[in-house]
């Protein structure tokens, strides 16, 4: 035929695609269905790429909830940082992980003092916070840290219901420096020896 094999593909390809359609009144036309469609008949276009990343996205959130519940506060053991007045910071040694010249590690921050929201205008009234965990990523040879997960309880030693939580995607979370004397700098001290 003097068609390349690539060519003579996508001309068979385009052929394969096309399927009789019947119209109102009574002619037949041709419709081009759609690959990566989930249901026959839809007449969606998705490129392998976001069909990967609706399954990424799917499995993310639910893979973070169970993260969050895997990791529970009953199993951690956690270690002093710095205390306060006001708030006491733990960190859990045993959730330390290394990866090339950066460490993973959770925090455990207690309030003294409940916080909520009722001092602001407009705001409504939210239960009292009175623990967060905190997921970091220190990096042991730049001094840059980025908070990758925060999550909000009501009651003491990260225990109950989260209130809230904040996930941020690691690849798209921006740095920032280690201030001296900071609890991230006592955190860098801890995971980086």
């Amino acid at each position: 035929m003097g068609v390349s094999g690539g060519r003579f593909w996508r001309e068979r390809s385009v052929a394969a695609q096309l399927q009789p359609l019947a119209c109102r009144d009574g002619t037949g036309a041709l419709k081009k269905t759609r690959l990566g469609a989930d249901t026959p008949g839809m007449n969606t276009l998705i490129t392998f790429s976001q069909w990967v990343a609706r399954r990424v996205q799917a499995a993310g959130a639910a893979g973070a909830l169970l993260f969050l519940w895997g990791v529970g506060t009953a199993h951690a053991e956690w270690t002093p940082l710095e205390k306060t007045e006001q708030l006491t910071y733990f960190f859990d040694k045993d959730s330390v992980k290394a990866a090339h010249v950066t460490r993973y590690a959770w925090t455990l921050t207690e309030l003294a003092d409940a916080m909520n929201n009722a001092g602001i205008p407009g705001a409504v009234a939210q239960p009292k916070v009175k623990s967060t965990l905190t997921r970091w990523r220190v990096h042991c040879i730049t001094d840059m840290v980025a908070r990758l997960s925060i999550s909000f309880y009501d009651q003491p030693q990260g225990k109950g219901a989260p209130l809230s939580s904040q996930d941020e995607t690691e690849w798209r979370v921006r740095e920032t420096p280690i201030r001296p004397g900071s609890v991230q700098a006592l955190l860098k001290k801890e995971v980086c020896q």
